[in-house]
């Protein structure tokens, strides 16, 4: 269960930093959950078992 709980953690802060990457290059308006996906290298639905949308991904990288 651990190495699953780790696996999800750094899939995760896979996905915030590929798309704080493509935040600063491209905007928020024009990052896409296509181009996060593609950046991370995973598959669209894995992103959406960590995250619900891109605003969600802004939040969070706002709070930081």
């Amino acid at each position: 269960m651990e190495s699953h709980h780790t696996y999800n953690q750094f899939q995760s802060a896979k996905i915030l930093e590929s798309a704080d990457a493509l935040f600063k290059i491209n905007g928020f308006d024009f990052t896409t959950i296509d181009d996060i996906c593609e950046k991370a290298e995973i598959k669209q639905h894995h992103f959406f078992v960590h995250f619900q949308s891109v605003d969600e991904i802004l939040e969070i990288l706002w709070a930081r």
